[in-house]
């Protein structure tokens, strides 16, 4: 349910800003373009610390994100 709810209201806003092409699975294309990148590295005292940070959205991806007032880069989560 929360799935087909996420791809209504995202295809829904998109069609309100006039982007010319809300076929769900264009957008999916143009977003398999960025990914999550993860590095995990021990430290000298037994800790296990992961970077992980999004590569750069891409022309199209980023107008999108820019149409749905998301952000194209999304935070780096730092972890133990």
């Amino acid at each position: 349910m929360l799935a087909y709810w996420v791809v209504s209201v995202t295809k829904f806003r998109l069609k309100l800003k006039k982007y010319p092409n809300v076929c769900w699975d264009e957008i999916m294309r143009i977003a398999q373009a960025q990914v999550v990148v993860t590095a995990e590295m021990d430290t000298m005292d037994g800790c296990r610390v992961s970077v992980r940070q999004s590569t750069e959205a891409e022309e199209e991806l980023a107008a999108i994100y820019g149409l749905l007032d998301i952000t194209d880069n999304p935070k780096v989560v730092w972890s133990n």
